[in-house]
This record gives structure tokens, C-alpha cells and sequence, in this order.
């Protein structure tokens, strides 16, 4: 197990402490602000999230050219030790701007006059923005470096759910402990993580280069560079954006509009911790260790239904006549934000570092951390600009489920037919008990491959097309396509439309897989009504063989003795019996070195009659 080797476990360490401290430092500045500076809570609350971040794009591409140069784990431990020192110097200014923020003077005062008493602290929290972002390209570039391909998704939900189980409980911290204890904690936090970072093994990055050799833009340019990495790092981005307006607004949520005391905060920061943590670990077993991204238009439609939930509450509800009511439904809608976000920014951080080159998984993380940085700083402060209009906190959480719902449209464009897919599989799972063996052989798929599978019942194309982990292209005679019943397939599968015995539907289905789609096919051309396999008919060999393609066989068991199939008088028929799919590897048909065309395709109809027979032959007992 990973998790507590020494790969891991001593990085898992140094990661927490430090994600704890500088949240247990931000959110005293929050807490303070909320409860102090009433006046300018949310425009002031903003501010600090920006302070945070703005580092991050400063420094994030000398930061990222470091980590692809030196070391990784020399580099923790000098971050580490710049922690410790930071920590140390917040125990200097604290104690001394207390007693100016304890004068009941201080909650009138207008956003400059906060702004200069609150300096010290804010130039602290910069540096501490700082020594961050040094420590997040080492951070995210340690994973793939030291993690097989197999664990880099659970290592990643570990560390996402960690990360923010840390955020969220310095939080709650800053909220509750007096001076004395957050100086203590602050620095025994970060001794800890020094400590951890002294048994972080060696991490010399694959190809050295000199640090000076790219500048800023020229990072964000190599994290850039690709449509899928652009995609990845916005949709990374957006989540950040999101994150940071709801731990920024959250505190004049709870103090101005609902008036709730500092308990109520810390419970739905907690509430919060949670749902992040649900959202990672879900991810990781629903993905199962597959690098995907299909759930992508669910978590964002889940989070915007969250934020215009929020902002509804936050309009019509009566806080003090309907405080639990009010309080069990801000529990659901933020337990949602976070579950869905958890989903939505796992698959998308595994996918960065998969897809880039070890060499340049530092700087694509920094140049990540730029745009990340970019987006935080912009919703800071046009949250800081609308404050200052006048707009309310319900009004913000309007505009931003607003902004989520038209992300949730592209990200439908992206992954067109996902949300039906995902309702017709959760359905079929409901109904059916439907069970998917062998769905590890979907992994790492040829770039040519047909499905194959048996036909038993008028279910067998909802089966396939929706538990496939990737929209398929099913290949139909033109007067079924055209049936009322058959069209909604088309919401979330591709068809391909052929008049049955033309040449012309042998040549479309070759160039549809030569282009790369993944066709399915029915062998038998029929359902069957004996309960045994009908006669293979050779179309699918043909193709596969004219396209170079590999055969990916499915059997499915138990949809023949639904109702929708046509054995009815032969066996017992119920309304929902359980369904299993079994999924067999890949096969490739032979290629035997004769001249004759009518033997060659003889030779090839017979092995896939063979394939047929011996993975995709009906088991009428299940």
C-alpha cells in the first residue's frame, strides 16, 4: 500500500501541516475580519483571498523551473524551513494587533483605514503565499514522480481530500483558538512538516535545465500548449475560482446575513471538509483508477444547483424564525458544492500529471498555478467590486450559479450525451441490478477496435451504449433508426445508419473506425428467440479486417429473460431481472499469408464465429 511508504507518507506529512498552517493563519485574518470589521467583511474577506494568491502568480514559474532543476526533496525541506520562520514572525505581529482590533471603534471603520491596520499581517500573508507557491510544483510534480500509473488517482484523492480536511479544520481553528494557542500551534505545525520533509527520499527531476531558461509567459505557454492541457488547467482554474469565492463569502453568509455565531461557521467549514473528501474518495472508486473525465457535466450541474440553492436561502429565508431549517439546508447545499467539487477537480489534477512529460511536470503545475492564481485573483476582486456596488451576498451566489451553469453547458458540449448516459446507466442499474465484469479489459484500448456482443432482448443496445466508459457508435439498419422508440439512443450513443447487404454500409462502418470511432455491432444481425447464438454473420470480420481493427467481445447475461426480449412462452419472463455484462480482452482476427481473398475471408468468418462462441455465447441459466 502506498500510503504509508516512504514514498508518500513522509511528502503526505510535510503537505498537511503546511496546507493546515496557512488556512489556520488566512482564516484568523477572516475570523477577525467577519467579527471585527463588520463593516467591510465581504470586500475585506476577498482582499485576503487575493493577498493569498496573488504569489502564486508572481512566482509560480521560477518556482516551476526550480523544481524541474534541483532536487525536490532538498527543495521541501528549504520551503519547510522558510515556514518555520514565517510562523515565527506571526507570533511577533498577532499579539501586537489584537487589542487594536478589540476596540469597538474598529468595526466602522471604511475598507483603507482596515486595510492599514490589517498591513503587518497582510505582507505576512503574502510571504506565506509565497513560500507556497514555491512548495506547489514540488508538490504536484512528486506525485507522478514517485506513484505507479495505477495509484496516481487514489494518490491524488488522498491528497486533494487531505488538503482540504487541513483547509477546512485550520479554519474552524482560526475561528476558536485565542492568540496563545494559534502562535503554539502555528509553529509546532510547521516543525512537524520540517520534520516530515527530512525523510522524503532523493527526487532528482529527469532532465536537468538551467532555471532562467523560460519566463513567465513562457511557462503558462507549456502548460498551455496542448487543447487538452488548456482544458485541464481551466477547468482546474474554475474549481479554484469557485473554492475561493465560497471560503471567502461564506464568512458574511454566516455573520451579516444569517447572524449565526462562530460555532454555525465552523460547522459548515466542517460540513464542507467532508463533502471534499466524499467528492475525492467517490472519485477514486467510481474511476477505479481509470483516468476519465465523463463525470465532469454531473459535478458541474450538482455544484451550480448548490450555489443557486445557496442564494435562494440566502434571499427568502427567515433565519431567526427558521433557524434549523435554514441551517439543514445550507448543510445540503454546501455537502453538495464540496462532494461535486471533489469529483470534478480529482480527475482533472491526475489527468495534468499523466499527460505531461516527467521533465515537465513542474513547470506545467507552475504555469497551471499562474492561471489558477489569474482566476482566484479575478473573482477576489470582482467580488470586492460588486461588494462595493452594493450587490448583497444572496445576489453574488446568484451570479456565480449563474456563471457555473453556463461552464456546466460547455462542459456538456465537451462530453456530449454524458448526463443522459449517466441517468439511463443509473437507471438500467436500479431496474437491473447490472453488474459489468472485466471492465479493467476497457482500459487502454487499441486506437481500432469494433464491439462485438450477443443479442438477446431490445435492451441490449441501452446495456452496452450506457456502461461503456466512452460514447460508442452503434452501427443500424435505417428503418430500425427510424423507429420513435430507437431515437432517444441517439441522445447519448452515435448511430450509424446503413441499409443492410449495401456495399456502401461496409465502407462506412471501415471508415468510421479508421477515423477512430468505436463501433459496436451485433454479429448475429438479430435477436435471437431460441436462447442460443443465431448464425454469425461475417460483417463484422470483413470490417475489422479491411480496418486493421481489434474485436472487443461483450457477453450479457440475463437481459433475455426480460420481457423485452423474444422468448416469451419459452422460458420464464420476469419485468427486472439482474443483467451482468463481462467484458473479454481484446481479439485480433488472423491474417494468414494466402493470395486468395474468398479463403482469407472464409478463414476470418470462421474465427469470429469462434470468438463469438466462446466469449459471447448466451447462458440462458443467468
Amino acid at each position: 500500500m502506498f500510503l504509508f511508504s516512504r514514498k508518500f507518507f513522509p511528502f503526505f506529512v510535510a503537505q498537511f501541516f503546511g496546507a493546515y498552517n496557512d488556512n489556520l493563519f488566512k482564516n484568523i485574518l477572516l475570523t477577525l475580519i467577519a467579527y471585527r470589521l463588520t463593516e467591510v467583511a465581504s470586500s475585506l474577506g476577498a482582499l485576503t483571498a487575493a493577498v493569498f494568491i496573488l504569489p502564486y502568480f508572481l512566482f509560480s514559474a521560477f518556482a516551476g523551473c526550480l523544481a524541474d532543476t534541483w532536487n525536490r526533496a532538498n527543495l521541501a525541506r528549504v520551503y519547510k524551513t522558510t515556514e518555520l520562520g514565517l510562523m515565527a514572525l506571526v507570533g511577533l505581529l498577532l499579539p501586537r494587533l489584537l487589542p487594536v482590533l478589540d476596540n469597538p471603534e474598529s468595526a466602522a471603520l471604511p475598507f483603507w483605514g482596515a486595510v492599514r491596520v490589517l498591513m503587518p499581517l497582510l505582507v505576512v500573508l503574502f510571504l506565506m503565499g509565497a513560500q507556497s507557491a514555491f512548495w506547489s510544483p514540488v508538490k504536484y510534480a512528486w506525485l507522478p514522480h514517485m506513484l505507479e500509473r495505477k495509484d496516481l488517482m487514489a494518490g491524488n484523492a488522498v491528497i486533494e481530500a487531505s488538503t482540504y480536511f487541513a483547509i477546512v479544520i485550520g479554519t474552524i481553528c482560526g475561528a476558536f483558538f485565542s492568540v496563545g494557542w494559534t502562535v503554539g500551534v502555528l509553529l509546532c505545525c510547521a516543525a512537524v512538516g520540517l520534520f516530515g520533509s527530512l525523510f522524503m527520499p532523493s527526487a532528482r527531476p529527469p532532465h536537468r535545465r538551467d532555471v532562467a531558461a523560460q519566463s513567465m509567459a513562457a511557462i503558462v505557454r507549456t502548460a498551455l500548449h496542448t487543447r487538452l492541457l488548456r482544458q485541464t488547467v481551466l477547468g482546474i482554474t474554475w474549481f479554484w475560482m469557485l473554492g475561493t469565492f465560497v471560503l471567502t463569502q461564506l464568512f458574511p453568509l454566516c455573520s451579516d446575513v444569517f447572524g449565526f455565531p462562530r460555532p454555525v461557521l465552523g460547522y459548515f467549514l466542517l460540513v464542507t471538509t467532508v463533502g471534499i473528501g466524499v467528492g475525492s474518495f467517490l472519485c477514486a472508486k467510481l474511476i477505479k483508477g481509470r483516468i476519465r473525465t465523463s463525470y465532469l457535466p454531473i459535478s458541474s450541474l450538482l455544484v451550480t444547483g448548490a450555489f443557486l440553492g445557496v442564494a435562494a436561502v440566502a434571499r427568502f429565508a427567515d433565519p431567526v424564525r427558521q433557524r434549523a431549517l435554514t441551517i439543514t439546508l445550507c448543510t445540503l447545499l454546501f455537502l453538495l458544492f464540496a462532494s461535486a467539487g471533489g469529483l470534478f477537480v480529482v480527475p482533472l489534477n491526475t489527468l495534468l500529471q499523466a499527460v505531461t512529460p516527467k521533465g515537465l511536470t513542474a513547470r506545467v503545475v507552475a504555469g497551471n498555478n499562474i492561471v489558477n492564481a489569474i482566476g482566484m485573483v479575478i473573482i477576489s476582486l470582482a467580488c470586492v467590486a460588486l461588494a462595493q456596488l452594493g450587490l448583497s451576498i444572496a445576489a453574488l451566489f446568484l451570479v456565480a450559479g449563474l456563471a457555473s451553469a453556463l461552464v456546466t453547458a460547455y462542459c456538456c458540449r465537451l462530453f456530449p450525451g454524458e448526463l443522459t448516459r449517466l441517468f439511463v446507466r443509473s437507471l438500467l442499474r436500479a431496474c437491473f441490478r447490472v453488474r459489468v465484469d472485466g471492465a479493467g479489459h476497457l482500459d487502454n484500448l487499441p486506437p481500432r477496435v469494433i464491439i462485438i456482443a450477443n443479442h438477446v432482448s431490445l435492451l441490449d443496445g441501452l446495456l452496452v451504449g450506457a456502461c461503456l466508459p466512452f460514447r460508442a457508435t452503434f452501427v443500424m439498419d435505417k428503418a430500425w433508426s427510424e423507429k420513435w422508440w430507437v431515437r432517444p439512443v441517439r441522445w447519448f450513443t452515435d448511430v450509424l445508419t446503413v441499409n443492410a447487404g449495401s456495399p456502401r454500409a461496409v465502407a462506412a462502418m471501415v471508415a468510421g473506425v479508421k477515423a477512430g470511432r468505436r463501433i459496436v455491432i451485433f454479429p448475429e444481425g438479430c435477436i435471437t428467440t431460441t436462447g442460443e447464438l443465431s448464425p454469425i454473420q461475417p460483417g463484422a470480420a470483413f470490417v475489422a479486417s479491411r480496418a486493421d481493427a481489434a474485436l472487443l467481445p461483450i457477453r450479457i447475461d440475463g437481459a433475455i429473460r426480460s420481457r423485452l426480449s423474444y422468448m416469451k412462452g419459452k422460458i420464464p419472463l420476469r419485468l427486472f431481472p439482474k443483467v451482468s455484462l463481462t467484458v473479454s480482452p481484446c481479439q485480433t482476427l488472423p491474417t494468414p499469408d494466402t493470395a486468395d481473398p474468398a479463403q482469407l475471408r472464409d478463414i476470418q468468418s470462421q474465427s469470429l464465429n469462434a470468438i463469438m462462441h466462446r466469449f459471447c455465447k448466451t447462458d440462458i441459466r443467468a
